[in-house]
């Protein structure tokens, strides 16, 4: 696993890798998976992943990624292997 990352209500902070890449990343949450195609950088932090989308799986309807729960995210660059974040979350 790598370094922590952290969500609050602005959204999921990024490391500069992703954030900058233009070419498709893909997010994964205990709550949901988020496919942001190729064609422009995120930027430092992702507005649409919220404290809400981390907690332990019992706490969601519906869990896309129960592996994840309670706070870790992965982050996939398209064409790379994915990477697992610990993620601290500000609620």
């Amino acid at each position: 696993m790598s370094d922590t990352l952290h969500v609050d209500d602005a959204g999921l902070w990024l490391p500069e890798e992703y954030g900058n890449h233009d070419q498709g990343v893909v997010i994964r949450t205990p709550r949901a998976t988020i496919d942001h195609k190729p064609g422009g950088a995120i930027g430092p932090q992702h507005g649409m992943i919220r404290p809400r989308d981390f907690g332990d799986e019992e706490e969601f309807h519906e869990s896309r990624n129960p592996e994840l729960a309670p706070d870790r995210v992965k982050l996939k660059r398209y064409g790379e292997d994915p990477e697992t974040f610990r993620v601290e979350v500000d609620r």
